[in-house]
């Protein structure tokens, strides 16, 4: 909004305010006139009320003096017929001296003796209201009197009830006198005449709240009421506002015309300030921004007053910005070709130099200040010259503010080879320069990263190996090569390191990086110089091995990479080793392209690592077939589980002392619809390889324990289960809570859950290892090395981890009956459990030659084929009942043994 704008809105907002208190004014004024009118209308409504008060008790004053009289009483009591023509006489004078309208003798029989009612100026006798109301009013006592209103033919009156006894007030009042006076308009007359407030008469249900009605009148009343505290009429009064009318007229006239006055005022100092000050203002401003534009108007506006000074001092300031502005354009401008890094030449047009920047002397080593008169190729020592005039020539047609690129390798004045890039622009035409202007840039630096660039492509940029691209294009040569030379052959190694990704997610990234670096320079040191090397990404890497005249010499160098690699490492101040699994392909009509041949060495390689890891396969035809099987079996695993394809068969764990089974090993099995029973050794690398292995199991831990829960109803004694981990489910960090949820889904004691992991847990993080096995433990279960003395075990990691159980390796079992030396090392195994407090369990016991030396060699567990196969469900529980069936047999005949031998 400009400068008139809000002047205008300013001035209204003035108008605002002033109009806002001329009624906020007027509003206070007329509510301190409604107070002060409020009370003085309460005091007249009260002194009205006093007024009826009055005449009520001039009333009642008649009625205790008629009372009063022993002729009075004489006559209810029947003494006296004459008193009321004697006493009374003509009622009218009686009742209008005293300004009576009914006077009525009541017996103590409640019936009326004598009554005097006038009506209309006629005589006539009581209506029956004012009868009904005499004859049921009860006598006050001896010189008082009851006042109250009632109606005469409807019409509102005020009674007063007085006792009738004798002169000396020594009889007890048994009859009444009742003397009433219709409240009319001469009463009501007489009753505004003592009072400011015009009197008047309402009906029972009229409003006597304290009111205004409209602006010019206030209203207030009060109750009439009877004996019984009913109201039978209300007195209203009314009141006159003269003076708060008129001042309130006055206030609103006032207030209107100083509002007038006021946007009569504003209106035309607004227009004032308009036409003045801001329209010329707003001149001002058109006129500073044309200039500012770039435009020529002058900065003035006509007139003798300060804005029209104003304008002449700001034009002669935007005259001086203006001559600023250039001057420092012109110092930034020489600021910037002395400080750029690119050269640029001034020369004429045979390519004579006049000038050249200080960049000259930063980018070539050239002294600017000893270019002129030289020609521009021995000024930027130029290695090809002879081109340049060419070039120039060039330069001189092309129409000015186009440009014309050439390229040129120069030297230093050191020696160093350069590679320029020359932009021309022809300024020959154009005034203070006609010139030809050579801009040079330096591109060494772009052509070095370019070519970093391009060896970043085709390498690996951890490794220094060549990366899949490259290999595949090499693949691709050699392949070309050796169908025109077939008298040699090529092979293809295709690495992959088994449990990388353990050691990854236990030691870090970084540690990860350090074994890839490792392996990638013990493929460089194993390999000629003219076979290839390549990291394909992750774990994976491959090899081109040319000339190939004998497959041994491949074998030979297999088991070179192999051994190198598998040498110790110290990571993270700890050891690991590192296997890898390697297939081999070689190139024939089958593989004719590189990309067969990689996916052959890639086939191979799965099959050696689903055989055991850390072995070499050479690729076979029908591997093709196994591949594509492994591929189904990934594709089909993920859905098994919610089809409920997998299940678990049960192997009795057996006491070698008492023979009785004390638990079992929940083992997998997969049945497909298509494929039938799929073996484990099958699919449970798979699993592992995908990270299905998480979820499945997951799904293994809730079934084995909701099967021990069935179990311990079947068996006198509790009996355990054991369900095998693996490293992959230990380095998740969710396997204590899937093991906590298994045992409170299914209400398994803890300790009744036996959880078997493999050694090669040893090559995880040992700080993450231990403390994750010290949260199981905190769960209660147990903790089971499997297969123990085949793999990384040491005593140290015996020793600092929770172990509860070691399970001695099937080979250590069959080496008994091989005729070896097995007791010894199984002693050893025994001994050393023993001291560090932990069970053993014999694996794979398949005759009684086996149990007996591991029974008499102190092993207490044992499972294998000589006690029960794995078996399915309903299996393990005949299994069950037949065991329990042996034991009551057993004790039974132990049982009558023992009575036979009593004497």
């Amino acid at each position: 909004m400009g400068l008139r704008g809000r002047a205008l809105v300013a001035m209204a907002i003035m108008c605002l305010i002033v109009l806002c208190a001329g009624v906020a004014g007027t509003i206070a004024v007329a509510r301190g006139f409604d107070r002060a009118e409020r009370e003085t209308l309460a005091e007249h409504v009260s002194a009205a009320d006093a007024l009826v008060e009055r005449t009520a008790e001039n009333i009642a004053a008649s009625a205790r003096d008629y009372g009063f009289w022993t002729d009075t009483h004489r006559f209810v009591t029947g003494q006296y017929p004459e008193f009321p023509e004697d006493a009374i006489g003509d009622p009218g004078d009686t009742l209008g001296s005293l300004r009576i309208d009914a006077l009525l003798l009541v017996d103590e029989d409640r019936e009326i003796l004598y009554q005097a009612v006038i009506a209309d100026d006629t005589w006539r006798d009581a209506p029956a209201d004012l009868a009904t109301w005499a004859a049921e009013a009860e006598p006050p006592e001896v010189g008082t009197s009851v006042t109250a209103v009632t109606t005469i033919d409807g019409q509102p009156a005020l009674a007063a009830v007085a006792g009738i006894t004798n002169n000396e007030q020594t009889v007890d009042p048994v009859s009444v006198l009742v003397m009433a006076r219709i409240i009319d308009d001469e009463l009501l007359a007489a009753l505004s005449k003592a009072s400011p407030a015009t009197l008047s008469l309402g009906s029972p249900e009229a409003d006597t709240e304290l009111r205004f009605v409209g602006r010019d009148k206030a209203m207030g009343g009060v109750d009439l009421r009877d004996l019984d505290g009913q109201t039978t009429a209300t007195l209203l009064a009314a009141l006159d506002r003269p003076v708060a009318s008129a001042a309130r007229r006055s206030i609103e006239l006032l207030v209107l015309t100083l509002t007038a006055g006021l946007i009569l005022a504003f209106g035309s100092f607004g227009f004032w300030l308009t036409t003045r000050v801001t329209k010329r203002i707003a001149v001002l401003d058109g006129l500073v921004d044309r200039r500012r534009e770039g435009g020529e108007d002058s900065v003035s506006i006509s007139g003798d007053d300060e804005i029209a000074r104003l304008s002449d001092n700001v034009g002669e300031l935007l005259n001086e910005v203006t001559a600023l502005q250039h001057r420092r354009a012109e110092a930034r401008l020489g600021t910037m070709i002395q400080s750029s890094s690119d050269i640029v030449v001034l020369c004429d047009a045979s390519g004579t130099a006049r000038y050249a920047t200080p960049a000259l002397q930063r980018t070539l080593g050239v002294d600017p200040a000893t270019v002129a008169g030289r020609f521009v190729a021995d000024v930027l020592n130029i290695a090809d010259p002879e081109s340049l005039p060419a070039n120039l020539e060039r330069l001189k047609v092309v129409p000015s503010g186009q440009t014309l690129t050439f390229a040129y390798d120069a030297h230093t004045v050191g020696g160093d080879l350069r590679h320029l890039e020359i932009v021309g622009m022809n300024h020959l035409t154009t005034p203070d320069v006609n010139a030809l202007v050579l801009t040079v840039r330096d591109q060494t630096e772009r052509r070095q990263f370019e070519e970093d660039l391009r060896v970043q492509a085709v390498t690996d940029g951890l490794t220094g190996l060549a990366n899949r691209t490259l290999f595949r294009d090499r693949v691709k040569h050699a392949l070309s090569r050796h169908q025109r030379h077939a008298d040699a052959s090529l092979a293809v190694l295709f690495l992959d390191l088994d449990d990388f990704k353990t050691i990854n997610d236990s030691l870090g990234h970084a540690a990860g990086d350090a074994v890839l670096r490792r392996v990638a320079g013990a493929l460089d040191g194993c390999l000629r110089s003219m076979d290839t090397a390549a990291r394909l990404g992750g774990d994976e890497f491959a090899c081109l091995i040319e000339d190939v005249t004998d497959p041994k010499d491949v074998t030979a160098l297999i088991e070179r990479i192999q051994a190198t690699i598998g040498e110790p490492m110290e990571l993270t101040d700890r050891v690991v080793t590192v296997e890898a699994s390697i297939g081999v392909a070689y190139a024939n009509s089958a593989s004719s392209d590189a990309d067969a041949l990689l996916r052959n060495a890639d086939t191979a390689m799965y099959i050696a690592k689903a055989g055991g890891k850390g072995r070499h396969e050479e690729f076979e035809p029908e591997m093709h077939a196994m591949a594509m099987r492994r591929l189904e079996l990934k594709s089909a695993m993920a859905e098994a589980l919610a089809r409920e394809e997998f299940r678990l068969v049960y192997q009795p764990i057996i006491d070698l002392e008492t023979g009785r089974g004390v638990g079992a090993e929940a083992l997998l099995r997969w049945r497909h619809p298509a494929w039938g029973e799929i073996r484990p050794l099958e699919f449970i690398p798979l699993a592992e390889e995908t990270g299905f292995i998480v979820p499945l199991g997951r799904w293994v831990l809730h079934e084995a324990c909701r099967k021990a829960v069935a179990w311990q109803h079947d068996s006198d004694a509790p009996l355990s289960v054991s369900v095998n981990v693996s490293v992959r489910q230990l380095a998740e960090e969710g396997i204590v809570d899937d093991v906590a949820q298994a045992l409170a889904a299914s209400g398994l004691p803890p300790e009744l859950l036996q959880l078997e992991l493999t050694e090669s847990l040893f090559i995880l993080d040992q700080d993450a290892v231990a403390s994750t096995l010290q949260e199981l433990k905190q769960l209660g279960v147990m903790l089971a090395i499997d297969d123990f003395g085949t793999g990384h075990a040491t005593l140290a990691y015996l020793r600092d981890f929770p172990i509860d159980v070691l399970k001695i390796d099937r080979s250590f079992v069959q080496a008994i009956e091989d005729g070896d030396t097995p007791n010894e090392l199984i002693d050893g195994v025994l001994s050393l459990a023993e001291s560090l407090g932990m069970s053993t369990l014999a694996e794979g016991i398949e005759n009684a030659h086996e149990r007996d030396n591991l029974r008499a060699a102190k092993c207490r567990l044992a499972q294998g084929y000589l006690f029960a196969h794995p078996l399915e469900v309903d299996e393990f529980d005949g299994w069950l009942l037949e065991q329990r069936g042996r034991e009551v047999t057993a004790a039974r005949t132990q049982a009558g043994s023992s009575q036979l031998a009593q004497p």
